[in-house]
Formats: structure tokens, sequence, C-alpha cells
């Protein structure tokens, strides 16, 4: 009985052992790393708060001071505010967990680059978001999971497009992150990682034409202007019309039959 109860106890410390390992929390690639900012609403609300590891806390956060709103619940275009931060070295990753304050962020887009001096070297993972949820005035507001393809890349922007004056406060209210998060998740399971998606896509603008040679199943493209305004959106095709475009940088985002969002950068000459 006693070997029973020996080999018993073994076989269940082992398998704690193996459920320990598997629910090992994620590494915060983000956490206490460089972070910059468009602007700062004073000095107790710099970039760094938003990479502190203080999720829940009003009183630790970044808060812009270039994009408020001009009235109650009045959407602004104006100047866009970003916040920024240096991973030190080029990591993968493919989840980002926002945590908001008073939810005043209307539209925005996550960019990265190896080379954060070079303004063109951005490129966008999953395009212009539009939010979808209603956060609380004043409170700490938790985004829905941001998930994508495994990217790797050294710098991480968030891009604000369009914020708001939170409706029904009556005061100027500026975009305000209390916290943003990176990881690495293995256990996600988002299609194609973007080394497997340069395989198997090709973009090449000839002339007035943009050629687009894929072996996935593609639903719809959206051509972007660096500014974050769609100038092309429509149904897949392997050849697409940009006559109408001036020369420059664009971003051309498909959309695969999984829901997989697809973002490359063409120059037309």
């Amino acid at each position: 009985m006693k070997k029973i109860t020996l080999l018993v106890s073994i076989l269940f410390m082992g398998f704690a052992s193996v459920q320990a390992q598997d629910e090992e929390p994620l590494t915060n690639l983000a956490l206490n790393k460089t972070a910059t900012a468009s602007s700062q609403f004073r000095d107790n609300l710099g970039p760094s708060y938003a990479f502190d590891g203080i999720a829940n806390s009003t009183g630790s956060r970044w808060s812009a001071a270039d994009h408020k709103g001009t009235g109650d619940g009045e959407i602004n275009t104006g100047e866009n505010s970003w916040l920024q931060v240096d991973l030190g070295e080029a990591l993968e990753f493919n989840k980002i967990l926002i945590t908001e304050y008073s939810n005043k962020i209307n539209k925005y887009r996550i960019e990265v680059t190896d080379d954060a001096t070079d303004d063109l070297s951005w490129e966008s993972i999953l395009g212009d978001v539009e939010q979808t949820f209603e956060g609380i005035k004043g409170k700490v507001n938790p985004w829905p999971e941001i998930t994508f393809p495994a990217v790797t890349k050294r710098y991480v922007r968030l891009w604000i497009i369009e914020s708001f004056t939170f409706r029904g406060s009556g005061v100027l209210d500026e975009p305000s992150i209390c916290e943003m998060e990176i990881y690495n998740d293995p256990s996600l399971s988002t299609g194609l990682t973007s080394t497997d998606a340069d395989k198997l896509l090709s973009l090449n603008v000839d002339g007035e034409q943009l050629q687009i040679k894929t072996a996935q199943a593609v639903n719809s493209v959206k051509v972007i202007d660096l500014s974050g305004r769609t100038v092309i959106e429509q149904p897949f095709n392997s050849t697409i019309s940009v006559a109408n475009l001036s020369s420059g940088v664009y971003l051309v985002q498909l959309e695969t039959s999984e829901g997989t969002l697809i973002t490359r950068k063409i120059v037309k000459k």
C-alpha cells in the first residue's frame, strides 16, 4: 500500500509540475522599456508611465497634450498623437494589450519598424481600427485583446487617428493610456506569420497597375496613404489600377478569407 501511495504521489507531483509549466506567465516585452510620445500633458503623465506595469491605476498613465477634443462628444481629427516604445532589439510578438483611461480614442493603428528615425519605414500591423466598445468616464478601461500574425520588430507605436471629448463630460479630454503591454503568445493561432506571408505574397507596382500575387485566399484589398486615409477599397483582384494615386508611399492591406489582415508597403513612382 505504501508503494502504491508513493507512486501516486510522484505521478501527481509530476502532473502538477507540468501544469505549472503550462501556466507560466508570458513576458511583457515592453515593461520598463524606453518610451517616447508626441507630447505629454504634464510631467507626471509622461510616456514611461504607460510601460511601468501598473495597468489598473488612473494615477500611472500617459496623457497627450496635442489631441484634445473641442466640444462635448465631438470627434477630433486634428494633429495625431502617438505613443512609442523601444523594445531594445528586434523581438517577435503577436499580442498587444492596451488599457485606456476614460476610453477617448475613437480610431487608431498599431505601427512597427526597426528604424524609428525613418518616417517611411513604419508599417501598420492591422490598418486603421475603429473602437467598438464603450468605456466608462474616469475609469480604467482595458481594450479587447489585439492579436495579429507574429512580427519581429524593435519599435512599436500606437498612432491615434481620432479621439473625442468623452460624451457627456462637457470638458476637453485628452487621450490617455494607463498601460501598453506587448507579448509573444505561443498559444495564439492567428494564421501565417509575417515571414510565411512574405513567402506567399508579392506586390509590384508596374506603371499604373498594382499587381498582387498570393497563394492565399484573399477577400478584399485596401490602399492607405501615410495620413491614414483609405484611397482604394475593393474586393480582391490580382491587378488593381493605381492611376489616380499621386507618387509616394502607400500601405496595402489584404484581408484573407480567415479574417487575417496582411499589410505591406509599396512605392508609386
